[in-house]
């Protein structure tokens, strides 16, 4: 897990030493938490190199973090990267449906910076399905929020672009 965390080796041989983690950890019977974060790191470093093994991974970390309450905040970090690939492919009722219950952990738990980035992935899915009342005013809920958890108003305004640029445009007929 150093070497698939530390910067100062190559992408693919990062990718490698994630892949091992997780190997390792089959091997060795683990489950949950070192589960998930071998699976979310290595989920982490495909993001960019193979969306499908990304998602892959995402979805094993989930089902790893999903088997204690005590991992909830870690399955909400999970809901934001499925929340990615769910709005990338113009899924609104899968986006919504991830992100409300994960709000809702990262609310319980204080985490002002999550809990605003699930909103405004819920709020872009909100416009995807029409309602752009309910959108705006969700995103503008989770500005407080964001300007709290990231302390810079550049920051806030770079992930609601971000996140915005995430939703594919329909060409019009």
């Amino acid at each position: 897990m150093t070497d698939a965390l530390g910067d100062r080796i190559s992408e693919p041989r990062r990718r490698q030493a994630a892949a091992r983690a997780i190997a390792i950890g089959q091997a060795l019977g683990w489950t949950g938490p070192r589960e998930g974060f071998a699976n979310y790191a290595y989920g982490r470093l495909q993001i960019g190199n193979d969306a499908a093994l990304a998602l892959g991974a995402f979805n094993a970390a989930r089902r790893a973090y999903g088997q204690s309450d005590i991992t909830d905040i870690h399955s909400a970090h999970i809901a934001l990267q499925l929340a990615a690939f769910t709005l990338i492919s113009r899924d609104a009722e899968a986006t919504i449906a991830i992100t409300t219950p994960a709000i809702a952990v990262a609310e319980r738990h204080q985490n002002a910076a999550l809990m605003s980035l699930l909103m405004m992935f819920k709020a872009e899915a909100l416009d995807l399905q029409g309602n752009t009342e309910d959108g705006m005013a969700l995103r503008l809920d989770s500005l407080g929020w964001a300007l709290y958890g990231f302390g810079d108003r550049d920051e806030v305004i770079d992930r609601l672009n971000e996140i915005a640029s995430l939703v594919p445009q329909i060409p019009p007929s």
